[in-house]
């Protein structure tokens, strides 16, 4: 399941365009400007999470169009250590609504990929604050699934 849906989130993702480096986010302090040099050189599936470590909660930061390009290794990170941080940061930011909506939206396949990736932290027992887990599914799938 794991490397399925890993391929899954790949595919869904693959043609979102990587964002200039004034877009990663929209403000200049410095932590801001240290995300956008640190994201500037990463890969959207980057896997190893050398930098994503660091920054497991910033996506918050980040604009919209960043978010939409460097969801899938958040994923990807989140799948492969489901009881981590990834996936709590992950749970809390798609339970909101600010922070969603990059140009063209979110295509019917990214919206599945993001409802199985929530399927599976479900079934993996990584849920910790389950209000957040449901406003998240109702989010992303318009609907309470169980």
């Amino acid at each position: 399941m794991p490397d399925e849906l890993q391929t899954q989130i790949r595919n869904a993702f693959e043609t979102v365009p990587r964002p200039a480096w004034e877009a990663i986010t929209g403000c200049t302090c410095s932590e801001c400007t240290e995300i956008r040099d640190d994201f500037n050189g990463v890969l959207s599936n980057d896997r190893e999470g050398r930098k994503m470590d660091y920054h497991c909660w910033d996506m918050g930061f980040m604009t919209d169009e960043a978010r939409h390009y460097f969801l899938p290794a958040w994923l990807h990170l989140a799948i492969k250590e489901p009881k981590s941080g990834y996936a709590d940061a992950l749970l809390e930011a798609f339970g909101q609504d600010a922070g969603w909506e990059p140009p063209g939206g979110y295509s019917p396949a990214q919206k599945e990929a993001i409802a199985a990736f929530l399927r599976h932290l479900k079934a993996t027992d990584a849920i910790h604050d389950w209000p957040e887990y449901y406003a998240a599914l109702f989010r992303w799938t318009g609907g309470l699934e169980d």
